[in-house]
């Protein structure tokens, strides 16, 4: 009687695989973007009434913004030479609307 031996390297488990690394790639990601919002926030938080503050200039948070939608751009490239692609799908998408918050923030 021969005992099945595991086949590590099936399409089923490279899927799981991708699916699981494009997950917790946006799950940082969103966390990054998260933070950084909240940074932008909180400079311009005071809790002097009698002096108001003025928040920072947005700026350096766009630059941030623009540093984080590079890096999603390049990973989704490098995802998709490694046929990786549910990585490549959710960092191409993750890139794009990235950088339309950059350009909505831009302009507000």
């Amino acid at each position: 009687m021969s005992t099945p031996t595991a086949n590590h390297n099936s399409p089923r488990r490279h899927r799981i695989a991708d699916a699981a690394g494009a997950f917790g790639l946006v799950v940082v990601e969103i966390l990054a973007l998260v933070v950084i919002f909240g940074l932008w926030v909180l400079s311009g938080w005071s809790l002097d009434q009698t002096d108001p503050h003025v928040p920072d200039p947005v700026r350096g948070y766009l630059a941030a913004y623009g540093v984080l939608a590079a890096m999603m751009a390049w990973s989704a490239e490098r995802a998709a030479r490694r046929h990786a692609p549910a990585t490549a799908a959710t960092q191409g998408v993750m890139a794009v609307v990235t950088v339309g918050l950059i350009l909505v923030w831009a302009t507000a």
